[in-house]
């Protein structure tokens, strides 16, 4: 459903592979406010035209349930 991509910084970028842009921009608006609101931490960078979200995963607190519910919010929306 989602395309990640991942680098060596912790970091995650996340688009919906099936969304026209219009589309992708409203799913990544209502996914960054979904995530905002359960304290991560999320940008929107443009990438070749579109909107993608951004989560760096870099505090040394992060646990499980924390990855979980992240995974929980990103399924949820798409």
């Amino acid at each position: 459903k989602i395309l990640v991509r991942s680098g060596p910084l912790h970091l995650l970028t996340l688009i919906p592979k099936r969304l026209d842009n219009n589309e992708s921009e409203i799913w990544s608006l209502k996914t960054r406010d979904d995530l905002k609101t359960n304290n991560f931490m999320v940008s929107r960078p443009i990438y070749k035209g579109r909107h993608h979200l951004k989560i760096v995963l870099g505090n040394p607190y992060t646990k499980k349930v924390h990855l979980d519910n992240l995974a929980k919010i990103i399924n949820s929306s798409t």
